[in-house]
């Protein structure tokens, strides 16, 4: 996968870029450990309702849904991976173009909120 930075207010990311489906399933699954400024990007084709479900996730995240213009329309903060099965997606009713999964609580040590904008290096 591409590796690309992104920042979000005064925070940079090192991010993997999750475009091809086989990549949009796989995610995070199986990995013990994220390191604090890292994660993923999920790219969609175009805005819709983007559902997540943990399967084989053992890390606690963090899960910001983005619009096609870069801004958060949605944080779900310090998602554990036993809360989220194939019956329990968990979704926001906002239509996002990209989903960025970083360590839990991360969006609160960094005061990430609503309608940041991220910014892709």
């Amino acid at each position: 996968m591409e590796i690309k930075s992104i920042q979000i207010r005064e925070q940079s990311f090192s991010v993997e870029i999750a475009v091809s489906e086989y990549e949009t399933t796989i995610g995070l699954s199986k990995r013990k450990v994220l390191n604090k400024n890292s994660g993923m990007l999920f790219v969609l084709s175009q805005p819709q309702r983007i559902p997540i479900w943990m399967k084989d996730m053992h890390l606690a995240i963090d899960i910001i849904w983005i619009n096609e213009d870069w801004q958060i329309v949605h944080i779900e903060p310090n998602v554990l991976p036993e809360t989220i099965s194939p019956y329990n997606e968990k979704y926001p009713d906002v239509l996002a173009r990209y989903v960025l999964e970083i360590s839990a609580w991360v969006c609160d040590q960094y005061a990430i909120a609503l309608w940041d904008t991220i910014y892709l290096r």
